[in-house]
């Protein structure tokens, strides 16, 4: 709710100052409110109450001069005190383990641990330390940002750019899968990343993600349905003259490497789609 807010601030100025306003005060309730009651680890909350610090220094770089940003200063420092760690916990020993014991099922019994490895959850976490950059103003924020990433990819990376993620994270097989869910989020963390860091690696990474894993979702020649799951190895050409690919409900072409890419991709990245290929 609170990002959805920011962003209809600035697509109407206007009225900037009123959802400044009524922000700084659900801020101020929100951090009394966690006071008296913690949020409980490992419940869904604990686990994405990152995303909170997106809004919150929104506000601060929106807010007039004379206002009182205590309680949101008091509210981000419970974002990290009450909050998952996500750096840590993936660049910890135990999530390699975790992949490296049984990278196609770690959807286990216990709800705690599959929130761990929860595709979209681990998708907002890639934004940590961006936030964490804009808050504590320490550099090292960025070299544990790159690791967090790489070191998810390392594992479960998939030829589209995003990890692989049909509910839980699930290894590098091409026909894995990822929901759209994750796709989005993970996209959301790279803007973020760039934004803050101003390294092009994320943004060309962003683009992959998004000519590659988003349009499997939403385009199937008509649109008249989505495929919610997408896969690196499911190969559907949808094209109305010889070499144009018009739509993709999946789309794959090789490069000269024999790395498959999806959809639109194949010709924004310039990539040689091969005549008579079905």
């Amino acid at each position: 709710m609170m990002g959805a807010l920011c962003q209809y601030a600035e697509l109407a100025p206007s009225n900037s100052s009123a959802v400044v306003d009524g922000l700084l005060k659900f801020a101020d309730a929100l951090d009394t409110f966690l006071a008296d009651h913690p949020i409980v680890i490992g419940d869904w909350s604990h686990m994405r109450m990152t995303e909170l610090l997106a809004p919150l220094l929104w506000l601060t770089d929106h807010a007039p001069a004379s206002a009182d940003l205590s309680p949101v200063l008091s509210l981000m420092g419970k974002v990290y005190t009450q909050g998952m760690d996500w750096t840590s916990w993936i660049l910890s020993p135990s999530f390699g383990g975790l992949t490296a014991q049984d990278p196609g099922n770690l959807c286990g019994p216990v709800f705690f641990e599959q929130l761990m490895v929860h595709g979209v959850d681990v998708g907002t976490s890639l934004m940590q330390q961006a936030h964490n950059y804009r808050v504590t103003g320490d550099n090292i924020s960025f070299a544990r940002a790159r690791r967090q990433l790489d070191t998810v990819m390392a594992y479960h990376g998939q030829a589209s750019g995003v990890f692989s993620a049909g509910e839980c994270l699930c290894g590098r097989k091409p026909d894995a899968g990822t929901e759209t869910c994750a796709v989005v989020e993970t996209m959301e963390s790279l803007g973020q990343l760039f934004t803050v860091t101003g390294e092009t690696a994320y943004l060309d990474q962003l683009e992959r993600v998004a000519f590659n894993a988003l349009p499997a979702a939403f385009f199937n020649g008509s649109m008249g349905a989505m495929q919610y799951f997408q896969h690196a190895v499911r190969v559907t050409f949808l094209r109305t003259v010889p070499l144009t690919i018009h739509a993709v409900a999946m789309t794959c072409a090789f490069s000269e490497h024999g790395l498959l890419s999806a959809g639109p991709a194949a010709v924004h990245a310039g990539l040689r789609v091969l005549p008579g290929e079905p």
